[in-house]
């Protein structure tokens, strides 16, 4: 789940009850369950009480992430276009990867998988 706010809102325990929990537990025990907060952030969402804390993790992040309908189609593009290594693709990684194929041709066949000799 991605939140956009840097201050967290109010919520109760039971907000993301049978949304994130992977056990019967009301309080979300065993969670798997990402939340994506802006950057800077994360600790206010660490210590608020229930349910925001109840997520698996936490993670920063400085852009949007691109959401992808296919799981498969997302492991290829983390694969390949995850430029900062952050485990997701963002807007930050399309402006990388389009930068490089504006100012270098060569880097931007090896990035596509253009091989001249085909």
């Amino acid at each position: 789940m991605t939140v956009k706010r840097k201050i967290p809102l109010t919520i109760s325990s039971s907000t993301f009850y049978n949304r994130t929990q992977t056990s019967a537990h009301p309080y979300f025990e065993g969670t798997n369950a990402t939340l994506y907060v802006p950057i800077g952030s994360k600790s206010a969402y660490e210590i608020v009480d229930y349910g925001w804390r109840s997520f698996k993790e936490i993670v920063e992040i400085s852009s949007p992430i691109i959401a992808f309908a296919d799981a498969n189609v997302k492991n290829i593009c983390v694969a390949n276009w995850d430029t900062n290594g952050d485990g997701v693709v963002n807007v930050t990684d399309i402006v990388s990867v389009v930068n490089i194929i504006l100012s270098d041709p060569v880097a931007a066949r090896e990035l596509l998988g253009d091989d001249e000799d085909e």
